[in-house]
This record gives C-alpha cells, sequence and structure tokens, in this order.
C-alpha cells in the first residue's frame, strides 16, 4: 500500500493568524485550534496545521515586503 500524505504541518510565531489567511484564502474551515496547534480542512479534505515555534524566521521574501502590501513594482500583493 502507498502512504498518504494527510497534513502539511508550518511553523509559525501565530498559528490562529496564519490558519485564519489561509482559511480565507482556500475557502477551508478551522477544525482544531489549540494554544500552539491549528488545522484548516479544505472541501477535498486537504489539510493544514499550523504549530507555534517561537524562534521561528521570516523569510527575506516576506521581511522585505511593505507592510501596506505594495510590492514595489507597481501591483499590489
Amino acid at each position: 500500500m502507498i502512504g498518504k500524505l494527510e497534513t502539511v504541518v508550518l511553523d509559525t510565531r501565530d498559528p490562529r493568524a496564519l490558519a485564519g489567511f489561509y482559511a480565507d484564502l482556500l475557502g477551508a474551515r478551522i477544525v482544531t485550534d489549540e494554544d500552539d496547534w491549528v488545522s484548516i480542512v479544505d472541501a477535498e479534505g486537504r489539510r493544514l496545521s499550523f504549530q507555534t515555534s517561537p524562534e521561528h524566521q521570516e523569510t527575506r521574501a516576506s521581511a522585505n515586503r511593505p507592510p501596506d502590501g505594495d510590492t514595489g513594482n507597481g501591483a499590489r500583493g
């Protein structure tokens, strides 16, 4: 039998905020909401989970993005 990927887990300093963002983006719903772990599932059953990682460092791309979403090239991000 071939294995099945059940969830993808992302580290973040704020799991509720990131889960809420992805839930809105993907049309998913929050199915687990704990202090340090939040999971969302979309209509197809795909699951993303977000865990607290106090030492998590932003990627250079997100750290360099202006807070208003202006990408600097005329497009809005």
